[in-house]
């Protein structure tokens, strides 16, 4: 969704995977850095779901001048977090480069380092509670879409509406976008 509304990334990163896979399927040792960076953009625009699961507080605690009692069920929402604009510039904007390794390497000691936190940049979390086929899924998002913007350009025609997002269970683009495909 993000790429077919970013037909100029989408050209990017379509170039990266032609001059580094010439055809090929995505492979876990070619050097994609823009193909990853797109994966974090869109997780970091458009998550799955909009936090973290949740957990019962052991004791108090003070959250910005706040008491939260023991025994509250807390959660954190990264989508709320990913979406700041004091610690992500042009949240609204679709650009992958913010995931690029100078860019990160930049945020290093800034208040904006925590987006690159692994429990936020993991889409599956990250460590002994992470998803069991965290890693698995993710190679094969990688795949799937490598595929797709090699053989496919994919856009929204110039008419359709607004595409937000009702939050379920996960988070639906709405209304369901009506792709334009070419071959490429």
């Amino acid at each position: 969704m993000n790429l077919a509304q970013n037909p100029d990334k989408q050209d990017i990163l379509a170039s990266e995977l032609k001059q580094e896979l010439g055809g090929d399927n995505y492979s876990t040792t070619a050097q994609l850095p823009y193909l990853k960076a797109c994966y974090r953009e869109s997780h970091r625009k458009t998550p799955v779901v909009g936090g973290t699961g949740y957990r019962f507080l052991d004791k108090d605690i003070t959250l910005h001048g706040y008491t939260v009692p023991a025994k509250t069920k807390i959660s954190f929402l990264t989508l709320n977090l990913q979406q700041d604009p004091q610690l992500v510039p042009n949240a609204d904007q679709f650009i992958p480069e913010r995931w690029l390794p100078s860019e990160v390497q930049e945020r290093k000691g800034t208040p904006s380092d925590v987006i690159d936190h692994r429990l936020v940049a993991n889409s599956f979390s990250f460590g002994p509670r992470m998803c069991i086929g965290g890693r698995l899924a993710e190679v094969e998002l990688l795949s799937v879409l490598a595929r797709l913007v090699q053989d496919w350009r994919f856009t929204l025609p110039d008419d359709h509406p607004p595409v937000g997002y009702d939050q379920k269970l996960f988070l639906h683009p709405a209304p369901n976008p009506k792709f334009h495909v070419v071959r490429r």
